[in-house]
């Protein structure tokens, strides 16, 4: 019953439901039980954007493990920490989270878990910046799954791996992999994902010049990000539709645009989109020639580009 809810995105009915769930295991001192539906829970509040809540029941959840031994679940665990550091830009929690999911599956040979958290490491790296380490994560990631045939991780893979050629200017290849990747997903319908590779798909054309194209799959990821309520994959759609406009000197449009790609990240306090959606807005006003709200905008851009920035002192510890 659980699964059905989350995939069809019913995250406060879901969470309620396993609540009881929780307080009927919790009378019985069922505790592998217990810490099992604790592991469930915590993604409704990750995808509800309640990142503290779902930090909590993961720590719940990891703290029963502990007590019965079993380390399987703790790496999967681990791995949900990471994500939420990752979603919150603490990457250097983040990429201490997702190591130590990584051993704890080399240990217990768990390959497809391994594979994720391969890309998981990936995510990371990309948004660091740093694409020829993140490739080396989704490279291996894609192989693993290749090897265990996973093939939704493997089109996963592959689609990141897309994303990685399309920030190293090879553009025809990396519209070539999201291709591959998008007929997987929509054959098996997996929602999540085509919004993304649609995504790219249309940052891949609109940098071929090919901005019909660019313009249809750029809607069809809104359309896909609406209907799971991925709040992050619409912004970064309109994100997208901002830049296409101010390309086309549509400036108005690129305005409505970038404002809204800024409303939601803000709203969400995702501050990776906020940071991108300022630095489009400032490019937007300086083309209008709006100097003081280029500038308004300019400045949140720097403060956040300022404190993203990592020490990476830790990893040599």
């Amino acid at each position: 019953h659980s699964d059905f809810l989350r995939a069809n995105f019913q995250y406060s009915t879901g969470k309620q439901f396993l609540k009881k769930v929780i307080k009927n295991a919790t009378t019985k001192n069922d505790s592998e039980s217990i810490a099992s539906f604790y592991q469930i829970l915590a993604p409704y509040y990750f995808y509800s954007f309640q990142y503290d809540s779902c930090n909590f029941y993961v720590d719940q959840a990891i703290s029963l493990y502990s007590a019965i031994g079993s380390q399987k679940q703790i790496g999967e665990l681990q791995m949900n920490k990471s994500a939420v550091n990752y979603a919150k830009g603490d990457y250097e929690a983040a990429i201490q989270f997702a190591f130590e999911a990584i051993e704890i599956f080399k240990k217990t040979s768990n390959p497809d878990k391994l594979g994720m958290a391969y890309l998981q490491m990936g995510n990371i790296f990309f948004f660091l910046e740093d694409y020829h380490q993140s490739l080396q994560y989704y490279e291996l990631s894609f192989e693993g799954f290749k090897r265990t045939q996973n093939e939704n991780g493997k089109y996963k893979a592959l689609s990141n791996i897309g994303l990685i050629n399309l920030l190293l200017k090879n553009y025809r290849i990396s519209v070539s992999q999201q291709l591959r990747s998008t007929k997987y997903f929509e054959v098996n319908n997996r929602e999540l994902e085509k919004g993304n590779a649609y995504l790219l798909l249309g940052e891949g054309y609109w940098k071929l010049g090919k901005n019909d194209s660019a313009n249809y799959y750029n809607n069809l990821s809104i359309e896909s990000n609406l209907l799971t309520k991925h709040t992050t994959g619409v912004g970064q759609a309109y994100l997208t539709k901002s830049r296409i406009l101010l390309d086309e000197n549509n400036l108005s449009g690129a305005l409505a645009a970038g404002k809204r790609s800024f409303r939601i990240a803000d709203s969400i306090r995702q501050y990776e989109s906020i940071k991108d959606a300022a630095e489009q807005l400032a490019l937007t006003y300086e083309s209008l020639g709006q100097i003081d709200s280029s500038y308004r905008y300019l400045k949140i851009y720097n403060k956040l580009q300022d404190s993203l920035d990592l020490n990476f002192k830790f990893l040599e510890n």
